[in-house]
């Protein structure tokens, strides 16, 4: 068995530890993703409709492009969420 290998320890209370620090971390690596695609979400919407109101088509474009973007880091935060629960319930 390899130190790198996620069964390194399969019973016992570092095994009880170790699930626990990966619950923990998986955890906050998708509170970080969300905080940080909610508030870039939250401003892009502001500039996307500024950029309506101006008229402004290529920034209407761009910002378009860049809520998608944010969109799918929803997603993927969503996937994760979703193996998490699998994993870890």
């Amino acid at each position: 068995m390899s130190v790198g290998n996620s069964k390194f320890f399969d019973v016992g209370l570092f095994a009880e530890a170790h699930y626990n620090v990966d619950l923990f971390s998986s955890n906050m690596y998708l509170m970080q993703v969300l905080a940080g695609a909610i508030g870039d979400y939250e401003q892009l919407q502001v500039e996307y409709e500024a950029a309506i109101e101006t008229g402004d088509w290529d920034l209407i474009e761009a910002k378009e492009s860049e809520i998608k973007i944010c969109e799918g880091n929803f997603a993927v935060a969503s996937v994760m969420l979703d193996y998490w629960e699998k994993v870890y319930s």
